[in-house]
């Protein structure tokens, strides 16, 4: 199917959600969710969206205070927000921004899906590495889904593709990086993990988890396919204990 073709999934979404903006937003972003609808991921996370049955508002805006942040779920608001779309790209550009940008979008869609688990998850943490576990599977979630459009729209349309994990074992590979604090982003999340555990007097020490959050997170790791189980995840965390504050900050917010 071509991304200008629409399908019962995008008709639905256009249906349930709300996009915002003027006349030029809202059919750019109808078009970003045209070309998530139009690939297999892309078709997963926007029919798990709908199931939610929840409000969500979708818009463009003009940027965050992160200027490396392109996108982000408003959790409180049940709002995604993006980037607005540089209207003086050449054609070809245009094609790689929108296809960027679907990346996006469905990673914030993906947060939106995962919000009610991801909050009964981290209630469940009672260490911290648990609380460190549980929100890099949150993160890792939304960028497996956003990664996986971008593969699949580029390889629709015939365009070359930067490496980006397919396979399970590829993704098993990316995870175990970043439970280690190996990448950059979810090093951030893990330093400041550690801080408000600090602050909030949350326990460092290792023990057994609970039955809940052992099943919780086995459940996580196998919706997102990745071949991994909890002990080899916990290991990954608790090497990642040793990693110093990062050198140069790296400050999402608090609502992605």
């Amino acid at each position: 199917m071509m991304p200008n073709e629409k399908n019962s999934v995008y008709e639905q979404v256009i249906q349930q959600f709300t996009f915002e903006g003027n006349e030029r937003d809202i059919v750019q972003l109808q078009e970003l969710a045209s070309m998530i609808a139009s690939v297999p991921s892309g078709q997963g996370v926007l029919q798990d969206a709908l199931n939610r049955k929840t409000p969500l508002t979708i818009s463009f805006c003009d940027g965050f205070e992160d200027k490396g942040t392109k996108g982000m779920f408003l959790w409180r608001e049940q709002a995604v927000r993006l980037v607005r779309l540089n209207k003086n790209l050449p054609e070809t550009d245009q094609i790689k921004a929108k296809i960027k940008m679907s990346n996006i979008m469905a990673h914030e869609l993906q947060h939106y899906v995962d919000r009610p688990f991801n909050k009964w998850l981290d209630k469940n943490a009672h260490t911290l590495n648990e609380g460190i576990l549980s929100i890099v599977l949150c993160e890792m979630s939304a960028f497996k889904t956003g990664d996986s459009v971008e593969t699949e729209l580029h390889t629709l349309r015939g365009m070359p593709i930067r490496w980006m994990p397919k396979t399970p074992d590829d993704w098993k590979m990316v995870m175990l990086h970043a439970l280690s604090g190996d990448n950059k982003k979810m090093k951030w999340y893990i330093d400041r993990r550690r801080r408000m555990a600090q602050k909030m007097s949350i326990s460092f020490e290792q023990k057994l988890p609970s039955k809940e959050f052992y099943q919780g997170v086995t459940d996580y790791l196998n919706k997102m396919n990745i071949p991994m189980n909890f002990t080899e995840a916990m290991l990954c965390v608790s090497q990642s204990q040793k990693l110093l504050p990062p050198s140069t900050p790296y400050k999402p917010s608090k609502d992605r």
